[in-house]
């Protein structure tokens, strides 16, 4: 555990029933509505039906709600620490009420111990977990890198509860396919080490958005 109760980056959290931050209730709504200038949301943790912990925040006001799925590296805590990434959620918050979180493995949320509960549809899960304890019932759903792909299973799963989709980058595939030629190869003939994808095509297409 670390100083404020939160999952340590290292660890598997099996025994955690109610970790020290605030723990998700109904009546969260409002709380972060308005931030005070150079303040940071609540963090919140939500536990899913499977038993992990997954860290969340709310801010902004709006008519309508953001669900923020980010990609690789995430964490709601230090992302308001980076400069450009502070400034872009300050103004998703002057739009919407944002709905931050970090799916289970990464940032603040607990590490499972197995590579099953580590699925596209656990995420999907989580996400959905997040949304009922944040009482979000429909919302724009924004999924950047990684995180599109589970944007796009919550999507098909539960179109009712979707407003928009908005793909920020997706990740199609990393490497060469049959049906994926802009991928890359899986070596170098000079060192065999792991080569990224190259830039274009659509593994890197920009912004992709659909409204229902």
């Amino acid at each position: 555990m670390t100083e404020l109760g939160r999952p340590s980056h290292g660890s598997v959290i099996s025994d955690l029933t109610r970790p020290t931050l605030d723990v998700a209730t109904r009546d969260t709504r409002g709380e972060d509505a308005v931030m005070k200038r150079g303040a940071h949301p609540t963090t919140r943790y939500v536990k899913t039906d499977d038993g992990i912990h997954i860290g969340y925040q709310l801010f902004g006001e709006g008519s309508y709600d953001i669900v923020l799925n980010d990609g690789w590296m995430t964490n709601v805590d230090a992302n308001w620490d980076l400069p450009m990434y502070g400034r872009f959620l300050s103004k998703l918050g002057e739009r919407a009420r944002v709905v931050m979180f970090d799916r289970r493995g990464f940032g603040i949320s607990d590490r499972p111990s197995s590579l099953e509960s580590m699925s596209l549809e656990k995420g999907m899960d989580d996400m959905r977990t997040v949304m009922d304890a944040a009482e979000c019932e429909r919302a724009v759903v924004y999924g950047f890198e990684d995180g599109c792909a589970v944007s796009l299973l919550f999507a098909a799963s539960y179109p009712e509860r979707t407003r928009a989709l908005i793909l920020a980058t997706p990740l199609v595939s990393y490497f060469t396919s049959s049906d994926f030629p802009w991928g890359g190869r899986r070596t170098s003939p000079r060192n065999g080490r792991t080569r990224s994808p190259p830039s274009g095509g659509p593994s890197s297409s920009g912004v992709e958005t659909c409204s229902r």
